[in-house]
């Protein structure tokens, strides 16, 4: 009797027939996982090979990309960006696997990764010429951080007022509900803080100094202190940036 399997068969390039669901009864996508969390590269390549998608996720909303960058499988994340995976979707700041692949070869990712990527990397001048590529500074990672949010937890004030100068939008959340405003509050950013104070919704505001009431941090409740007057910086500011 034949064993059960699951899955479809696909049609390799070579013109064989390959059902992946044969392997331990287990779906394609599952082996995929599998392959790169404990290294299996002749079934990985196999699978590859054989069409399964780059950009499934498993039940944790992670891709394959997110699993290879975080279990440190180099080889296993070109191939997977070679094939056209979600790269911004898979940026993890604390990847050294993305950070080795984009020094060797940048152009491997897409311009919204390398966006990200020269943001985590304080690369300025990247960043400046992306942005005036067209890359918008309003894209998300898997965890919801954005270019800006990048640029705050890093504590580079430069980059932080290009990107809202370009339209950042200050009011992105992660899926944690941390803004980039947040993120600089935590980080104990103050100039970034400060910055972006006249942006800050109430509610974020209130967060903030929850925190410093929480940290008895001085500095950062004096800053907080000065709400009153920030809705008519924050209305000469957009003015101005309407004008001129």
């Amino acid at each position: 009797m034949r064993p059960r399997t699951i899955g479809r068969p696909f049609l390799m390039k070579n013109g064989r027939r390959y059902n992946p669901g044969k392997i331990k009864g287990l779906h394609h996508v599952d082996l995929l996982f599998d392959s790169i969390k404990n290294l299996k590269r002749g079934r990985f390549f196999q699978l590859i090979k054989a069409g399964v998608s780059p950009n499934v996720l498993d039940k944790n909303g992670a891709s394959p990309l997110c699993v290879a960058f975080s279990r440190n499988r180099k080889i296993e994340a070109g191939i997977l960006l070679e094939n056209k995976a979600d790269d911004v979707y898979a940026f993890n700041r604390y990847a050294s696997p993305m950070f080795s692949l984009y020094n060797e070869n940048p152009e491997i990712f897409s311009k919204q990764a390398r966006l990200m990527i020269a943001s985590s990397l304080n690369l300025e001048k990247e960043v400046f010429s992306l942005v005036q590529e067209g890359v918008s500074l309003n894209i998300t990672n898997r965890w919801g951080e954005s270019p800006l949010m990048i640029a705050s937890y890093n504590g580079n004030l430069d980059l932080v007022r290009f990107m809202k100068e370009y339209g950042a939008f200050p009011d992105l959340m992660t899926h944690a509900g941390r803004t980039a405003f947040l993120i600089s509050v935590q980080k104990k950013e103050y100039k970034i803080v400060e910055f972006l104070l006249p942006y800050a919704s109430k509610e974020e505001i209130q967060k903030a100094c929850r925190i410093a009431k929480c940290t008895k941090d001085a500095k950062l409740k004096s800053i907080l202190r000065r709400p009153a007057f920030y809705p008519l910086l924050k209305f000469l500011r957009n003015f101005s940036q309407t004008v001129f």
